[in-house]
């Protein structure tokens, strides 16, 4: 039996060798149509020319935002400790937020790039577009980046230009509107304040008058009654003279011994700073300077800046994609690479029939 198995295998391989390809006969094969992988070549080159020649242009519009100096927050430091770090994450929460896309859409300048593109597509859809189309990269400090990179890709280079420049201008906008929000409420609340200081103070001092008035009139009535006109003599020879009648030393300290005339020019002044108190607490004329220092402190936006702008963009002199050598190049290598397979597995089709 085995040597009937022998004897097949000698007849398929007759000179008793192992059944492998002649490398020399592939590769002379591949040689002699080398022309029809140049060809391949040059039709996957003729592909990626009119790829890289007819599909939409994308031009990509960049800008790049650092956060702001302490110069530049100067003017709110009078009221709130804002740092360049929150202002710098307000910009950036804004370059992010629906809401400067909306207002994107709704720009009366940029807003007809938008609608042109998308003519038919709704709200929502053109939103959508524009998400696409704009990206914020933010800081990384494990990366060493500090900065914000804005991109606005549009099919139109100064127009993708303009759009980055009016979308960062809106963020910037609204981050520096919330920091002047913030300070105008800071300012409202010191002022509330004050003027809740003030009015304490006055309602202190307007029971303190209201105290001592009752207790002069109580004792002007009491001096009137008594006939003491004119101040009582209280002096040690007066107290014995008059030792009967004036015996209790804490009845001659009251106030109506001071006499119903004086008493009468105290109730007199009393009634006055009653219907005018401020002008008679000291504390109250440093309260309102305080007050009319707040008040006249009004930041100037135009010295507010949420974050720098290192360069506006502007428009680009390439297309971002599709990137035509790149397209090209890589179009001749898989177009060269694809003859060359085609044209192996043919040799190999060739060879491995005259090997039998």
């Amino acid at each position: 039996m085995d040597e009937d198995k022998s004897a097949v295998s000698r007849q398929r391989n007759p000179e008793g060798g192992s059944e492998e390809i002649d490398l020399l006969e592939l590769c002379a094969g591949i040689w002699r149509r080398r022309l029809l992988i140049v060809l391949c070549a040059f039709i996957g080159l003729a592909f990626g020319v009119a790829y890289a020649f007819l599909a939409p242009q994308v031009y990509r519009a960049e800008i790049r935002l650092y956060p702001p100096s302490a110069s530049s927050l100067a003017e709110l430091t009078s009221f709130s400790s804002v740092t360049s770090e929150r202002a710098f994450a307000l910009t950036n929460q804004y370059l992010r937020s629906t809401t400067v896309k909306r207002r994107l859409l709704n720009h009366p300048e940029v807003g007809e790039l938008i609608d042109a593109r998308y003519p038919d597509a709704s709200e929502n859809t053109r939103l959508e577009h524009l998400r696409e189309a704009m990206k914020a990269v933010l800081p990384d400090a494990r990366k060493g980046v500090e900065f914000t990179n804005v991109v606005f890709e549009w099919s139109d280079g100064d127009h993708a230009a303009q759009l980055a420049n009016t979308w960062v201008a809106l963020a910037l906008s609204l981050s520096q509107a919330e920091l002047l929000e913030d300070v105008l409420v800071e300012q409202s609340r010191q002022i509330d304040s004050i003027d809740n200081r003030i009015a304490a103070k006055k309602s202190l001092a307007l029971y303190q008058i209201g105290n001592e008035l009752l207790q002069l009139q109580d004792a002007f009535i009491i001096a009137k009654k008594n006939n003491f006109i004119e101040p009582v003599n209280l002096t040690t020879e007066n107290l014995v003279a008059h030792n009967g009648t004036l015996s209790n030393v804490m009845v001659l300290r009251s106030l109506y011994l001071l006499g119903s005339r004086a008493l009468s020019a105290e109730i007199e002044v009393l009634e006055r700073r009653k219907r005018d108190p401020e002008a008679y607490i000291a504390e109250l004329v440093l309260l309102k300077e305080e007050k009319t220092a707040l008040e006249g402190i009004v930041p100037n936006p135009d010295k507010v800046v949420a974050a720098n702008v290192d360069v506006a963009a502007t428009p680009p002199e390439e297309a971002f994609r599709p990137r035509k050598m790149l397209v090209m190049a890589a179009s001749l290598i898989f177009g060269g690479l694809a003859g060359l397979l085609f044209v192996m597995v043919g040799a190999l089709i060739r060879v491995c029939p005259a090997k039998q």
